[in-house]
């Protein structure tokens, strides 16, 4: 990389860029959940794009519906499934009227798949309800946890536990088609048109959805036994690897990307523009920035997160990262007073 040793870290706070602390309630309206139950673990987007969900970990699950821009810039806690001690994954599906959420939860009976319909959160401040529809639950799956679940058309594939399973949806419920034994899968993602399975074996399997199989693995050329950070994005993913190193898999090539000195690195998120931003330390999280690709070389510390548009607040520890639709970035922090993040990055004028 050209550079032997790590620039000082010495950020005090964010000196690029805005951000904004959103507390997981509706303020002055509504109250949180209790502490030790806001630690957002997982961020997913809806279908429709409107609205992140975030799951919670926590002596009590939490499943909560933000829905950060316009007039609305508040959060519901839509709770969990009864039984739940965990939420591990969540899919969003469009239906005729509002969208669906299957969850993956885990409980004292293993593993289950809920569903319920995403809350209606009003128009505006002034004309603010919540209509929240019960959980359903929909089958058992015979492992303790499911890591993930992907969909296609009527088909959804869940995994975990060494198992893959291909169901699907029904007006009443959902169907196990057929489950098969598969390696440690870390990550589905969209390549090529066609939805593949990342392995921790740095192999990608194909999802064969017509004939409800999995198709020859390929292998790709990376060592890395576990990596502490990934993000998928359209065409390839981005991970860290054990000594911070980020590297990016994009048009069937891997490129070094830079590094970050500050360990462990929690999560970071890829802009359509190159850039990559990541948290890492210890403590009291840094925010670092990797440039566009010709910008080869450690990752610039950008500082720690404050957020001093509402009240000062400065981001600890954050567990997951998210490109929301207009160029911010979604962080979920992983604090007994978890609250969403959004940061603002500058434009990338070069």
């Amino acid at each position: 990389m050209g550079i032997e040793t790590a620039p000082p870290v010495n950020g005090d706070f964010v000196t690029e860029g805005t951000f904004l602390a959103m507390p997981p309630c509706f303020p002055g309206v509504s109250l949180p959940p209790p502490a030790d139950e806001t630690r957002l673990r997982r961020l997913f987007q809806s279908v429709s794009g409107r609205d992140v969900f975030a799951a919670t970990r926590g002596p009590v699950p939490h499943l909560l519906q933000f829905r950060p821009k316009g007039t609305h810039g508040y959060a519901l806690d839509l709770g969990a499934p009864a039984g739940a001690s965990e939420i591990t994954a969540l899919l969003s599906r469009a239906s005729t009227c509002r969208e669906i959420v299957y969850l993956a939860c885990s409980g004292r009976g293993g593993a289950s798949i809920h569903r319920c319909l995403t809350a209606t959160m009003g128009q505006g401040i002034q004309e603010w309800y919540v209509d929240c529809a019960p959980y359903e639950k929909m089958l058992d799956l015979p492992v303790e946890v499911i890591e993930g679940m992907v969909g296609v058309g009527e088909r959804i594939f869940a995994w975990g536990g060494g198992t893959g399973f291909f169901l699907t949806t029904r007006e009443n419920g959902l169907v196990l088609e057929k489950s098969l034994q598969l390696p440690g899968i870390l990550a589905a993602m969209e390549a090529d048109g066609g939805t593949r399975l990342l392995s921790n074996e740095w192999k990608a399997f194909p999802l064969l959805w017509d004939s409800l199989d999995i198709g020859s693995p390929e292998k790709l050329p990376i060592h890395e036994p576990s990596p502490q950070a990934l993000r998928l994005f359209p065409g390839g993913f981005v991970y860290a690897d054990s000594e911070g190193r980020i590297f990016e898999w994009r048009s069937g090539a891997l490129r070094e990307r830079g590094r970050i000195p500050l360990l462990p690195v929690h999560a970071f998120c890829r802009l359509p523009d190159g850039r990559i931003f990541g948290s890492a330390g210890p403590e009291i999280a840094h925010w670092y920035l990797i440039g566009a690709e010709e910008e080869r070389g450690w990752a610039r510390d950008l500082g720690v997160p404050v957020s001093t548009l509402t009240a000062r607040r400065y981001g600890l520890q954050f567990a997951d990262l998210l490109e929301g639709n207009d160029g911010e970035i979604l962080a979920a922090e992983d604090d007994r007073n978890g609250h969403l993040w959004i940061y603002f990055p500058p434009l990338n004028n070069k």
